[in-house]
């Protein structure tokens, strides 16, 4: 900068007014070429960090697409197994019901047998070991199908907690590609802005040094000239040479204003360059926080859907552990309606066999016991069947809460 105010110095010693005439279009050439680099510079930043955003916003918006899709066939799947258990089970009480019916017949036929023995029997016995032993093959294919089922369920929920980890995976591979490939976006575009910035300012100064070499080779020239007229014209023109040299010494002056003048607009320009590479930089250290910003609020988020995941998890598990309970509930409490059947049968064929002896002397109260073993086993019955009731409304009540759990979360996910 010195070299070049030291020869703009020196551009302003007297010489024709011809020189500043030819000067000052060439100064407003190099100015305008100097000038519209900036704006351009401005709007390739613009539209990067638009191309950031876009990407950004496409990375969220699949990888939320892929792990709704992952819930909701899951949850479909869940659905699907656990309305066919419901259909097994309700197949299976069909069934045992149908066979307590028929075992009610088969008793009530035998009661009703015509003869002279009322206390004859026939192979009832028989007949109820093989219902005992088809209940127990329906209780056994009925517990085996429970322990398929929540083996299926476990197999499906670790399949979908892999498939969900690996879309995590892949998400966190993309995203870190993109921020890789946007990294190195933005240094190809800082070292452009540089090397475009350098190639300014060297034909800025080379556009300088080319203005002041002319400035001298026209100075030169005019020097020359005006000594020679000077030198010829000496005696004759005297008066004229005072009055030239005067005019001329006026017109040096205006011309060391201008030349003033344009080393200040050069000197602005200059300025106003070096303020656009510092408001660019500026811009380039927000950018860079603002990404930062972004990967920590995609983490946050990323936290905060596990931890909803792991809730309704456990809050899945404890809803089937209360189903478990019932459904163990509803097996004890059958079992000891069958062990109380079983019971006033036993008691039933002892007072036979004991009135047999007496049967002349006790019809009236084989009777008497008759009817109150019927009436007994009426009312184990209804007990059993209230039980049964009971069992199926607690089985629809956490069905609901199952349900409306569910819908909980799909809510919950579709919030967040």
């Amino acid at each position: 900068m010195t070299s070049r105010h030291s020869s703009f110095s020196d551009a302003t010693k007297p010489t024709t007014p011809a020189v500043s005439e030819a000067s000052e279009p060439s100064v407003l050439a190099s100015d305008k070429a100097a000038a519209p680099s900036s704006p351009r510079d401005l709007n390739r930043s613009f539209h990067l960090v638009e191309l950031n955003d876009l990407d950004r916003r496409a990375m969220q918006t699949q990888h939320e697409a892929e792990r709704y899709e992952l819930v909701l066939r899951h949850n479909q799947e869940t659905a699907r197994l656990t309305a066919e258990h419901e259909r097994a089970t309700a197949a299976l009480r069909s069934q045992v019901a149908s066979l307590t019916k028929q075992l009610r017949i088969q008793e009530v036929r035998l009661q009703n047998m015509p003869g002279s023995d009322q206390t004859q029997t026939g192979d009832l016995e028989a007949q109820v070991d093989a219902l005992e032993e088809e209940l127990t093959a329906l209780r056994q294919t009925l517990e085996s199908e429970r322990i398929g089922y929540a083996q299926r369920i476990t197999e499906e929920r670790g399949s979908a907690d892999r498939a969900l980890n690996h879309a995590r995976r892949e998400y966190r591979d993309e995203l870190g590609k993109h921020v890789h490939s946007h990294r190195k976006t933005l240094a190809s575009f800082r070292a452009d802005l540089d090397a475009e910035l350098a190639k300014d300012r060297a034909r800025h100064a080379a556009a300088l040094e080319e203005q002041h070499v002319g400035y001298e080779n026209q100075l030169v020239a005019d020097r020359v000239r005006a000594e020679a007229k000077l030198v010829a014209a000496n005696e004759r023109h005297a008066l004229e040479a005072a009055a030239d040299r005067h005019a001329n010494q006026q017109h040096h002056d205006r011309q060391a204003i201008q030349h003033k003048a344009t080393i200040k607009e050069l000197r602005n320009t200059s300025e106003s360059s070096n303020a656009q590479r510092r408001e660019l930089e500026k811009a380039n250290q927000l950018m860079q926080i603002e990404i930062a910003t972004l990967q920590k609020q995609a983490l946050q988020n990323e936290t905060e859907h596990a931890s909803t995941a792991r809730r309704t998890a456990q809050e899945l598990a404890l809803v089937q552990a209360e189903l478990d309970g019932e459904r163990e509930r509803n097996t004890t409490l059958q079992a000891d309606v069958l062990r109380r059947s079983a019971e006033a049968h036993q008691a039933i064929d002892q007072a036979v066999e004991e009135r047999t002896a007496q049967l002349a002397e006790l019809e009236a109260s084989v009777a008497r016991q008759r009817q109150y073993a019927d009436s007994r086993v009426r009312e184990v019955s209804a007990a059993a069947e209230e039980q049964a009731r009971e069992s199926a409304s607690r089985e629809a009540s956490l069905t609901a809460a199952i349900s409306r759990l569910k819908r909980e979360l799909e809510e919950a996910k579709r919030q967040s």
